[in-house]
């Protein structure tokens, strides 16, 4: 409680303190791999190599999760027609985004900024909460959802089937589906709307802090208050509501 506390007392300077444009300068692009797609793969090439995307990128990210580091980023183009739009993480102690052109292009605009805003929001995380150890103990959900939630992928609620308790609607995630990524997300919308960004920003925190053991219904009751049991349904009942309204076609002030 005390951690959560002095999380949100700090959260303010510790924005202030961010140098975003250092890190948007620093992010590592190959000029062959620019230079090999910059009339095919037009778009892509122009977006990621405005240093200010990146920049405005790890703002979003530090405001919606608590999650900044400056470390550099190295972001390597792919040309098989397999790999996805994005991924990001780590390889060999490096901080990674891989993108894959053909796919990325069919997302070019508004989506493909989100996709790597995503894709940069698990690197974030990645380091910040220490690696595969930690992220490993939590449900893909969570680790998808975030993401989610950070880059503001809001048109994957229209994908969404039902909505229950959250751990039944997505415990199996092994064929990820845009429904379940949407689901994943609205969770974390809901967490903001309830218990304010403080309250993402102290899990996010939380997780970093738990030690060998990372339990995520531990780390949420010391947020909200709450048992899991109290908090699964007091979620359901908000996002049946998001949903609902997004179906029926409501403006998304979140896009």
């Amino acid at each position: 409680k005390l951690a959560a506390l002095l999380l949100a007392c700090l959260l303010p300077q510790a924005r202030d303190k961010a140098d975003y444009k250092a890190f948007g300068k620093n992010v590592k692009l190959n000029p062959q791999e620019l230079e090999k797609w910059k009339d095919s793969a037009k778009e892509v090439v122009e977006l990621i190599s405005n240093r200010d995307h990146w920049t405005a990128w790890a703002r979003q990210i530090h405001e919606k999760l608590g999650a900044f580091q400056s470390d550099p980023v190295e972001v390597t183009l792919l040309d098989s027609p397999n790999a996805p739009p994005g991924t990001g993480g780590r390889r060999g102690g490096k901080r990674v985004i891989d993108i894959g052109v053909p796919l990325a292009l069919k997302r070019v605009g508004d989506r493909l900024d989100k996709t790597f805003i995503h894709e940069l929001s698990h690197v974030m995380l990645y380091t910040l909460w220490k690696g595969g150890k930690t992220v490993k103990q939590l449900p893909d959900w969570i680790r998808e959802g975030i993401a989610e939630y950070a880059a503001g992928q809001t048109h994957r609620i229209g994908f969404i089937r039902a909505v229950g308790l959250i751990d039944e609607d997505l415990k199996d995630m092994e064929v990820r589906e845009n429904w379940q990524y949407g689901r994943a997300m609205v969770f974390f919308e809901f967490l903001e709307a309830t218990y304010g960004a403080k309250g993402v920003h102290a899990f996010v925190q939380g997780v970093a802090d738990a030690g060998e053991v990372v339990d995520f219904r531990a780390i949420l009751k010391t947020v909200t208050k709450l048992d899991w049991p109290k908090l699964a349904a007091q979620e359901r009942d908000w996002s049946t509501t998001r949903w609902k309204s997004y179906k029926a076609g409501e403006a998304d002030s979140r896009k």
